[in-house]
C-alpha cells in the first residue's frame, strides 16, 4: 500500500466506560473521593525516614560458583 493512501484512525477522547464493553458505576467520582479520604487518614502516622545505603556482602550473596551459603 503506498505511504500516500494510509489514513489516520480518528480517535475521539471520552469519559464514557461503555465504548469498552463495561458498565459505568454510579457517582464514581464520589466513590473515589471516599477511598481517597479513607485511605489517608489510615496512612496519616507514617514516619518518614531517610534513606540508607544498605551494607551488602554482594560476593557473598551473588557467588558464581553455585554454592548457598548458609
Amino acid at each position: 500500500m503506498p505511504y500516500d493512501l494510509i489514513v489516520v484512525q480518528p480517535f475521539t477522547a471520552t469519559a464514557d466506560p461503555s465504548v469498552l464493553g463495561i458498565k459505568p458505576i454510579p457517582n464514581i467520582q464520589e466513590k473515589i473521593q471516599k477511598m481517597i479520604a479513607k485511605y489517608r487518614a489510615e496512612t496519616i502516622d507514617i514516619e518518614d525516614v531517610e534513606y540508607e545505603e544498605a551494607d551488602l556482602e554482594e560476593d557473598v550473596l551473588f557467588n558464581d560458583k553455585g554454592e548457598r551459603n548458609n
